[in-house]
């Protein structure tokens, strides 16, 4: 199990609910997504908390950035900014 405490206040839990060992493949859609006020922030946090940011880093565009990370248990999250 694995919490994120975000700067916002918000407290992410991830569990693998029994599933250690079912493989994971390396290409994976992503597991769920959480929102962020600034996404260049939470890019650091995340990378600063040793979590790998994958697919090409964070993606910009006039509506949204976002980014998606790999957690300890190789599950992919898209952390995402709205710019709307």
């Amino acid at each position: 199990m694995h919490i994120l405490h975000l700067p916002n206040g918000t407290d992410v839990m991830i569990d693998s609910n029994g599933m250690d060992n079912v493989p994971i493949p390396d290409k994976a859609p992503p597991l769920c997504f959480v929102p962020a006020d600034d996404i260049d922030e939470a890019a650091a946090l995340i990378e600063s908390l040793g979590f790998q940011i994958i697919y090409g880093g964070i993606i910009r565009n006039e509506f949204v950035s976002f980014f998606n990370m790999r957690d300890d248990d190789f599950n992919v999250i898209t952390v995402c900014q709205n710019h709307k």
